[in-house]
């Protein structure tokens, strides 16, 4: 289901950039995220990528330089907005 989103995410993107914000993009991936998470410092990451992140053995905030924990909580608003996205097209 996750790779479902995925792909019609990638197909919004590119069939109607201007339905599509610069802010569904996760930082890491340059790809759509499916869940959007919040860092300490308000970046908000897919929740996948930066946890693979954090997986690797980095433990700092990808361009921040700045060690963090890897707490991560839910962008819930966001991710509303990604599903609106979703259900519309």
């Amino acid at each position: 289901e996750e790779i479902e989103k995925l792909e019609k995410l990638i197909k919004i993107k590119n069939q109607f950039p201007e339905e599509f914000s610069e802010f569904f993009i996760c930082p890491l991936t340059k790809e759509p995220m499916i869940e959007p998470v919040l860092s300490q410092n308000g970046t908000t990451y897919d929740k996948y990528a930066i946890t693979k992140w954090f997986e690797l053995g980095m433990n700092y905030l990808p361009f921040e330089n700045s060690y963090s924990s890897n707490k991560m909580i839910p962008n819930v608003q966001l991710k509303k907005m990604i599903e609106a996205l979703l259900n519309k097209n």
